[in-house]
């Protein structure tokens, strides 16, 4: 799974074909905290019955994007940067 910048938006991949993919503009990030996953919400790309997305490869740690069209959970090794990083590019 990959994570990066585009510039206005952020993306998310998983795989390495661009078949799974997600962008969200920083402009609609209504807000992001540090999270973790529960042991039913469990990896891959799917709707959790907790609410919103899931996008996870590994272990618990998460960032709980906010956004205007709902919730997604970003799996990640380092989620105090990237909630920071994703702080500074939104109105969050």
């Amino acid at each position: 799974m990959t994570v990066c910048d585009e510039g206005d938006r952020l993306a998310i991949s998983f795989g390495p074909l661009p078949l799974f993919r997600k962008r969200i503009r920083y402009e609609d990030i209504i807000g992001v905290e540090i999270g973790r996953t529960t042991i039913m919400d469990g990896w891959g790309i799917h709707w959790s019955p907790w609410g919103g997305w899931v996008w996870n490869i590994w272990g618990r740690d998460c960032v709980v994007i906010r956004h205007q069209r709902g919730i997604i959970k970003v799996g990640t090794d380092d989620a105090e940067r990237l909630v920071e990083f994703l702080k500074s590019r939104s109105k969050s």
